[in-house]
């Protein structure tokens, strides 16, 4: 597998080497926020200490034939830093199940010592 980093280094390749087929991968699919005008009318300042991101994790279970082994958790907006940080961690991780969304946000804030950082109106 492998896959770009949107996230530090630009064109860096990551290779997963000790892929598992048994197991559930995760990896985050960032879909915005783009447009500028969204931070406007969100009271958000558009500068690169406030940018913004969201959109999903995807969840492959590849012991299940075609899309039935696929799914995805919408992921509401949060810090740019944050989201980096979760995607890097999801990379990483593999399962044995499924984990649910909100657990999976727990297990991240407890192994990183992150706080995600959610960004709501008007912040």
């Amino acid at each position: 597998m492998v896959r770009k980093s949107h996230y530090s280094v630009p064109w860096k390749i990551y290779v997963k080497a000790d892929w598992r087929e048994d197991l559930i991968s995760y990896f985050i699919n960032q879909m915005g926020i783009y447009c500028k005008q969204w931070y406007i009318e969100n009271g958000i300042p558009c500068t690169p200490e406030y940018y913004v991101a969201a959109g999903r994790i995807d969840i492959r279970d590849d012991t299940k034939q075609g899309y039935d082994g696929w799914d995805e958790y919408a992921v509401a907006p949060m810090k740019q830093l944050s989201w980096n940080l979760l995607g890097d961690w999801l990379w990483d991780l593999e399962t044995e199940e499924v984990v649910g969304y909100y657990r999976l946000i727990e297990m991240f804030e407890q192994q990183t010592r992150h706080k995600i950082e959610w960004v709501k109106n008007n912040e």
